[in-house]
């Protein structure tokens, strides 16, 4: 039985760029480099010159520094899919996702979502490193994360991923960030909150140095771009009950397969929540093809990733790292899921009594959440064994029977970055220097044991 639901399309304020007050300074010059040729027309490669260097308006604005032109007809692209609409992705500043003021990009330190203070990165042994995350601009990309990116996408492209299509990145010549580099002998699994405390990571030396700043240029397959829990959303609110269940279970089901996929070609996301994909309808190309990440009952719409990166800030390849490391990188690709799924079951009192409060991002995120979790809690729906069906495949039988069975308040078992992190936190508070070696923790949680057990052989 396949499903058709008609549209997919943003039901949460559309965004028109004409709504928005533009408060600019000047227009931008632009240098871009397109690296895949993807057979763009002149009036194109102008008009997207023309919108990053803010002398025209886009057509949609998305997020907080990323805008939309509008194609007038789909055009089908390599490995099938169904180009739509190009996105520029650091081209200028938006505080808040709330704000309806657009500035020129702004160069000084950018502290809201989506940017943590520290980054997760591990030993050859699997041991945790928390590191400082490098200071980016307001708006602007720094434009070595931006040809990192595209890199990403590209190799991930071309191995069969379901990835937004990389264009191309551009520079600005006339902006530049001074960086604050950290150089320390990081102190393994050192955290207070989530904050740095310079005595725990030995000397930091602070360089500052002018670094070129820039955007990036990306092909999508939706002409809007809504985030994913905007398109689930949508799309349930078309359907009853009973079909709004069977929507949930194929969505997540396919959101595992698809982070799986990423995993057994070779690669880490860094941050696989649901800000960083999107639901797109399948291609004509595509559509008799068998894809991890289509779903199946539902089967007009696939799943894409994009913000390639993650928090990472490097491209994570299972053929360049040690065994341990690599199991490392995927449980925490994992984690980033069962955090949300585990989030899903907060009320915002209990996630600011586990997390702490974190100002207007946090409740951002909050507000998503609360909406998908009203949505499983509508339906009587538990997303957790569908996604682990989907990622662990023939492997899901090895779990308990009982595994997933909760009473809706506490952390999932496998929410594996929220039960390091607060004994973590509470150790450090107590003056010790815990280390936590990943491949190790893996051994006392039933999931993380079989993932651990696939990718440890």
């Amino acid at each position: 039985m396949v499903l058709w639901v008609q549209k997919l399309s943003l039901i949460i304020d559309p965004n028109a760029a004409e709504e928005f007050d533009y408060q600019l300074d000047r227009s931008l010059r632009v240098d871009i480099t397109y690296d895949l040729d993807l057979g763009l027309s002149e009036n194109l490669e102008r008009k997207i010159a023309a919108v990053a260097s803010s002398r025209e308006r886009p057509d949609i604005i998305c997020g907080q520094r990323s805008s939309l032109i509008q194609l007038p007809e789909p055009s089908t692209i390599f490995k099938g899919f169904d180009l739509q609409a190009i996105q520029v992705k650091g081209h200028f500043f938006r505080p808040t996702e709330e704000s309806r003021v657009i500035h020129n990009p702004q160069m000084t330190i950018y502290t809201g979502r989506g940017h943590p203070e520290v980054i997760w990165h591990f030993d050859d042994k699997g041991t945790l490193i928390l590191i400082p995350n490098p200071d980016i601009p307001c708006g602007a990309m720094l434009l070595e994360n931006a040809k990192l990116e595209f890199r990403a996408a590209k190799e991930m492209m071309e191995v069969g991923l379901p990835v937004v299509c990389p264009m191309g990145y551009g520079n600005f010549p006339d902006l530049g960030f001074n960086v604050y580099d950290s150089i320390m002998a990081a102190t393994p699994g050192t955290l207070s909150g989530f904050a740095i405390q310079a005595g725990a990571y030995g000397d930091l030396a602070a360089i500052n140095r002018r670094q070129e700043v820039g955007f990036m240029v990306y092909g999508i397959y939706t002409p809007d771009n809504c985030r994913c829990f905007e398109s689930v959303l949508n799309v349930t609110s078309e359907l009853d009950k009973s079909n709004k269940r069977l929507f949930l279970a194929d969505f997540f089901r396919a959101y595992g397969a698809a982070l799986r996929q990423f995993h057994d070609k070779g690669y880490i996301h860094g941050s696989p929540n649901l800000d960083n994909l999107s639901l797109v309808p399948v291609s004509e190309a595509r559509r008799g093809m068998k894809l991890p990440n289509k779903l199946q009952t539902f089967s007009v719409y696939e799943i894409v990733f994009h913000d390639l990166t993650g928090d990472l800030g490097t491209i994570t390849r299972r053929k360049d790292v040690s065994k341990e490391k690599w199991l490392s990188h995927v449980i925490w690709d994992l984690s980033v899921t069962t955090g949300l799924l585990s989030n899903f079951y907060f009320t915002p009192e209990r996630w600011d009594m586990v997390y702490g409060h974190d100002g207007e991002a946090r409740r951002n995120i909050i507000r998503r959440n609360q909406r998908i979790a009203e949505l499983t809690q509508e339906v009587g729906y538990n997303p957790g064994p569908a996604f682990f069906k989907g990622y662990l495949g023939e492997d899901f039988h090895k779990l308990p029977s009982d595994y997933f069975e909760h009473d809706g308040s506490m952390l999932m078992p496998c929410d594996i970055r929220t039960r390091i992190t607060i004994p973590l936190q509470l150790a450090m508070n107590r003056g010790e220097k815990p280390q936590v070696n990943i491949p190790e923790f893996c051994k006392t949680e039933p999931l993380m044991n079989v993932v651990r057990n696939v990718y440890m052989q």
